[in-house]
């Protein structure tokens, strides 16, 4: 019974210092930085500017063609 619990309880310990060295921070604990809505609605905006940069690149280009 001891051996178990010594692995079950290693296999923790393992389990959170991997989580911590990939995410960088402790599991459960909030984001850090922005809250997830705020990140969504920055990703949202930068996706629309974006668009409309490539759609002006490509209204430039097919007037540059027709004339």
């Amino acid at each position: 019974m001891g051996k178990i619990l010594s692995i079950v309880l290693g296999l923790i310990v393992v389990s959170f210092i991997a989580y911590k060295v990939m995410y960088g921070r402790m599991p459960g604990a909030g984001e850090p930085g922005q809250a997830p809505p705020e990140q969504l609605k920055n990703a949202k905006d930068a996706a629309k500017r974006i668009e409309g940069q490539q759609q002006e690149a490509a209204d430039k280009a097919l007037n540059a063609g027709q004339e």
